[in-house]
C-alpha cells in the first residue's frame, strides 16, 4: 500500500500527541553538527595581572589530520589591523592545553584573544574573549651620591663607580643611568677612538662625545651647559640631560642626596 506524504505527516503528529497524552516525556535527538575535519579549539579566560596576561587555549579535537600550527590572535577592538599572531609549532594532541604569557600590556586598553589551530583540512577557532590587565607598578630606580649601591626597579644592585657632585651638579655614570631608563648593554655602545657614547631606545638615538657641549638626539645637536667627562674609567654626565633626551624624569633630593628615575 502506498502512503501519501500528507498521510505520513498526519500519522507522525498523532503518534506524538498520543505519547504526550500518556504523560511520558521525551527529548528529540539532536542532529549531529556537520564536520569538515578542521580542529575544534577552546579559548579560555586569560589570567590577567599587573601589565600582563596569561593566555590559554585547548585543542578539543585535532580533526581529521594532525595539527600543524596553533596559538593565539591578540588585538584591541578598533585596531584590528595591528593584531598580533602568537604561533606555536610541534605535536599537540586532543585535550592538550597550551598557554602564553604576554607582557608589556597597558591597563588603559581593552584587549581580545582567540585561540586557533590549523590542520590539512583548514583552520579552527575558539571564541573571541575580551580582557583587561591591572596597572603595572612603576619602575623606579634610586641612586645615592657617594654610594655604589643603587636600586634598579626595586632590586638592589651595585655599580663599580659612584655618583658625585661637581660645581653644584650631580654627575652619574651614563651606563647605569641608562639602565634605569630601560636600556640594555646592547643599547649602549662606547667608541674608544672617538670617545663617543651612542645610546638607542625605541626610535630614539642619543650621541654624547666626551668634552663636547653638544648632545645629538636623532642627529640633531642639543646644547648642554656641561660636558661628559671620564672618571675612574666611566663616562659621567648630569643625568637630567639623558632623561630629557629619552623623555624620562630624574628627580634630585638634596637632603637625601639621591637621584630618583621613574621609567615612564
Amino acid at each position: 500500500m502506498q502512503v501519501s506524504k500528507r498521510a505520513t505527516v498526519t500519522i507522525l503528529l498523532v503518534l506524538a500527541w498520543m505519547w504526550l497524552a500518556s504523560g511520558l516525556n521525551f527529548t528529540p535527538i539532536a542532529a549531529a553538527a556537520p564536520s569538515s575535519g578542521e580542529p575544534r579549539v577552546t579559548t579560555w579566560e586569560p589570567a590577567a595581572g599587573e601589565g600582563y596576561a596569561v593566555l590559554y587555549g585547548t585543542i578539543e579535537d585535532e580533526g581529521n589530520s594532525e595539527i600543524e600550527e596553533f596559538g593565539f590572535y591578540v588585538g584591541s577592538p578598533g585596531y584590528e589591523d595591528k593584531e598580533i599572531k602568537i604561533k606555536f609549532e610541534g605535536r599537540i594532541d586532543d585535550n592538550d592545553t597550551f598557554q602564553y604569557k604576554l607582557s608589556g600590556l597597558d591597563d588603559a586598553v581593552v584587549y581580545y584573544v582567540r585561540a586557533y589551530a590549523i590542520n590539512d583540512n583548514g583552520d579552527g577557532y575558539g571564541s573571541l574573549l575580551y580582557f583587561e590587565v591591572d596597572k603595572a607598578p612603576p619602575k623606579v630606580s634610586v641612586f645615592t651620591v657617594g654610594s655604589i649601591q643603587y636600586s634598579l626597579w626595586g632590586t638592589p644592585k651595585e655599580m663599580d663607580v659612584a655618583p658625585y657632585i661637581k660645581d653644584s651638579r650631580t654627575f652619574m655614570p651614563i651606563r647605569y643611568g641608562a639602565y634605569a631608563m630601560g636600556l640594555t648593554n646592547e643599547d649602549i655602545v662606547w667608541d674608544e677612538a672617538s670617545r663617543t657614547v651612542n645610546l638607542t631606545k625605541g626610535g630614539s638615538t642619543v650621541k654624547l662625545v666626551v668634552g663636547s657641549y653638544n648632545m645629538w638626539v636623532n642627529g640633531i645637536p642639543t646644547p648642554m651647559d656641561v660636558v661628559p667627562e671620564i672618571t675612574e674609567g666611566r663616562t659621567f654626565l648630569p643625568i637630567a640631560w639623558l632623561a630629557t633626551a629619552f623623555r624620562q624624569t630624574a628627580v634630585w633630593n638634596a637632603s637625601a642626596g639621591t637621584i630618583t628615575i621613574e621609567l615612564e
